[in-house]
């Protein structure tokens, strides 16, 4: 049997890609903005940061510091088949915000403190710092991969005890046959915050952190 040549298959398998170009233009131009969902805290009463005593924590505003070269909002840009430009993804509040309302909603779930506006006592500082939240696609002319990643670094400063940086980073990633639309992108993005909230709530060095203030 002769054998079966590259240019004889080649039409076809380009047809297929220009058709998924086509098709995913299409859809591109009217699936940019995407709204990211409140976190969904994960009840763990049994948490590392849940079995020290309560402490009186403050919590300063989260500090964007990505080095992508993108607008605040913009987590990605997605491309095609021959590395065309399909649209980025924009999402509706900063992401600076959705690793705050994470961090709180974590130190308040573990029966932490906040100090109020205008409190001068004693308090252990948080300072979180965004460092990634982000995507990007991987096309075949078949599939789609969607490849997140999220770190932040929090900074602890006990008023009695040496300070330190805790790192977190998660990444995460799904396959579709189907574009990758703004929901599918969001939905990824919500698995790597789970996994950095996983990490904090259960990281033993900022447990013990905490246990250096008094209740």
């Amino acid at each position: 049997m002769p054998a079966i040549s590259a240019r004889r298959i080649a039409p076809p398998a380009v047809a297929l890609c220009v058709a998924v170009v086509c098709l995913a233009g299409c859809q591109a131009m009217s699936d940019r903005l995407a709204p990211f969902p409140a976190y969904a805290l994960v009840h763990s009463p049994h948490s590392a940061l849940s079995a020290t005593a309560p402490q009186r924590v403050r919590i300063h505003p989260t500090r964007d510091e990505r080095t992508a070269q993108w607008a605040t909002n913009v987590i990605g840009r997605r491309e095609g088949v021959f590395n065309q430009d399909m649209g980025a993804i924009e999402l509706d509040r900063p992401p600076a915000s959705i690793i705050a309302e994470m961090v709180a909603a974590e130190f308040s779930a573990a029966s932490h403190v906040f100090a109020g506006a205008g409190d001068e006592a004693p308090a252990t500082e948080i300072s979180p710092s965004l460092l990634k939240f982000e995507f990007d696609v991987a096309v075949t002319p078949l599939t789609w991969r969607i490849d997140g990643a999220v770190a932040f670094d929090l900074a602890v400063a006990p008023p009695d005890a040496p300070a330190l940086t805790r790192q977190y980073e998660s990444r995460c990633a799904r396959t579709t046959l189907i574009w990758p639309t703004a929901e599918l992108v969001v939905a990824t993005m919500e698995e790597c915050l789970a996994g950095v909230a996983t990490q904090l709530r259960e990281d033993a060095a900022l447990a013990a952190a905490m246990r250096w203030v008094s209740p």
